[in-house]
């Protein structure tokens, strides 16, 4: 079993009839790194995911977004560390 989370439009309180932006999945049950894929609502199918995202690093926050299941990175977030 995956854990799976969907994202509505709005403040988060009641996603009950609520527009539904997208959903997340963790791609494998066991993981050393966070990877998660990410469905858009229009993707009825979930056969192949939008977007995948994988942390790189957990002490340092950073990941990597790409382009559904290819090898291709559009954006990366870095952690800030504040003192």
């Amino acid at each position: 079993m995956y854990r799976e989370w969907e994202a509505f439009r709005g403040d988060g309180h009641n996603h009950n009839g609520g527009e539904l932006l997208f959903t997340a999945k963790k791609s494998t049950i066991v993981q050393v790194r966070t990877q998660m894929d990410i469905f858009l609502a229009s993707n009825r199918a979930q056969e192949v995911c939008d977007f995948r995202i994988k942390c790189s690093s957990f002490y340092e926050g950073s990941a990597d977004i790409y382009l559904g299941n290819s090898n291709t990175v559009i954006a990366q977030v870095k952690g800030k560390s504040v003192y």
